[in-house]
């Protein structure tokens, strides 16, 4: 069994490679709706992964980096001016795991 293992403080939170997998294709398989309800469950679930991958600062919270886009639609919505398939693209293609 394949571990990952991401560090909060105390204590250590151990996340193995296939429930990564299984969060990634959750959110594959989801409606607009249900992502933007989400939108934290995503968030924290890509920067999980940006780090894990080591993603650079302009991917994640540049002024497009995936953590700054989800940030600005936790807090503007529809309202964001971001187009919501532009961003779930973004999501797929950063933050895939094989």
């Amino acid at each position: 069994m394949s571990l990952l293992k991401y560090v909060v403080a105390d204590p250590d939170v151990v996340v193995t490679h296939a429930q990564m997998r299984g969060e990634y294709n959750w959110f594959e398989g989801i409606d607009d709706v249900t992502f933007m309800q989400n939108l934290q469950r995503a968030f924290f679930f890509a920067d999980l992964v940006a780090c894990v991958k080591g993603l650079s600062l302009e991917q994640t919270v540049g002024e497009e980096g995936i953590l700054h886009r989800l940030t600005v639609l936790m807090e503007f919505g529809a309202d964001s001016g971001l187009e919501l398939s532009v961003v779930r693209e973004q999501f797929s293609e950063l933050l895939h795991i094989r």
